[in-house]
């Protein structure tokens, strides 16, 4: 709704969503709710990296109803990583008891209030700021190599297993 509003008022702004084959039909119906949101589906051949390397700006979204903060309290969705090292800021958005946010608020914009005019806020400093999108994207991708680089969790991982396995 709020990019939807936005576009009404004159900016020029896309919302691209990506999804799955089997959902596009019914998200298309939900989603696209301006001529300015789109949902697509996710190319097959695509590196995804990629693909968010070319946006402007990411969302990562989290619902607020019980049942999804329930649902994904403590976990953490596997995009995380590939949205941290590609280069573009990221708008995170949900509620702040849920892990995703809690880690987000490293390395992302957060909004964690279910609030139309606070996204619209989030979204119109984003696009007026480059030097907060430019520390965001080199904060994260820099996080994103302290914590997520193969080579080092798979040491991490190795060392773990070694301890459980051996008490060292």
């Amino acid at each position: 709704r709020a990019v939807a509003a936005l576009g009404s008022a004159g900016q020029h702004i896309e919302f691209h969503i990506y999804g799955s084959r089997s959902d596009i039909a019914a998200q298309r119906l939900t989603l696209e709710i301006g001529p300015n949101i789109l949902v697509r589906e996710v190319p097959a051949t695509m590196d995804i990296v990629s693909l968010f390397a070319s946006a402007d700006l990411l969302v990562l979204p989290v619902n607020f109803d019980q049942a999804s903060v329930n649902y994904i309290h403590y976990s953490m969705p596997t995009k995380v990583p590939a949205y941290m090292c590609c280069g573009t800021p990221t708008l995170a958005y949900g509620p702040a008891a849920v892990a995703s946010m809690s880690y987000a608020k490293e390395w992302a914009y957060c909004v964690e209030k279910q609030d139309q005019n606070a996204i619209i806020k989030a979204i119109t400093t984003l696009a007026s700021d480059e030097t907060l999108r430019r520390t965001l994207a080199l904060g994260a991708q820099e996080i994103a190599r302290q914590r997520h680089d193969a080579h080092r969790v798979r040491l991490a991982f190795h060392g773990a297993i070694k301890k459980a396995a051996y008490g060292l």
